[in-house]
């Protein structure tokens, strides 16, 4: 088995895996579909979800001694939004445009030269990406099931106040 870096890559590693015996279809299809069971559904989204991808992102760009625990910079700020619509998108003036519009919806316009300002901005970003986006796709893809129920655990981690809640954080 092949691990792709999850920065380039759509699927991350913890994607379901299309089986035929226990998941039958992807995720999407079955949804699409209506052939699941009518149960209700809890989702969670943790505080900060993209506080970890972003410490991944910062060593992957600007080495591996580069944290964004102390804030990130405004060239930083810049080089991850552009680097973030690069990956997903191949045409360069597709990934321009798409940088562009990431700017100007992230960026914090009253605080923009707050390092700790633009590190949050970025990690809303990348768990509005990763997390939030696809959870309340899924929550708005199950309308006409039973209740759907959503929560935020904002539980703060004994390690890090300013990056919120992270997996793995025993």
């Amino acid at each position: 088995m092949q691990l792709i870096d999850w920065q380039y890559h759509e699927k991350l590693i913890w994607s379901p895996v299309v089986d035929n015996n226990f998941i039958y279809d992807t995720p999407q299809n079955i949804r699409k579909e209506e052939k699941f069971e009518k149960v209700s559904l809890v989702l969670g989204l943790n505080r900060n979800e993209g506080a970890s991808s972003l410490e991944l992102m910062m060593a992957n760009t600007f080495g591996p001694a580069t944290s964004a625990e102390n804030g990130v910079n405004s060239s930083q700020f810049k080089t991850l939004l552009k680097n973030f619509a690069e990956a997903r998108h191949e045409r360069k003036e597709t990934a321009d445009l798409v940088a562009d519009a990431l700017e100007f919806q992230y960026t914090p316009w009253t605080e923009e030269d707050d390092g700790f300002a633009l590190r949050n901005k970025l990690i809303d970003l990348i768990g509005d990406y990763f997390y939030v986006v696809p959870t309340m796709k899924s929550q708005s893809s199950t309308v006409t099931s039973p209740p759907v129920y959503l929560y935020e655990f904002t539980h703060r981690s004994r390690e890090s106040q300013q990056l919120g809640v992270t997996r793995s954080d025993n």
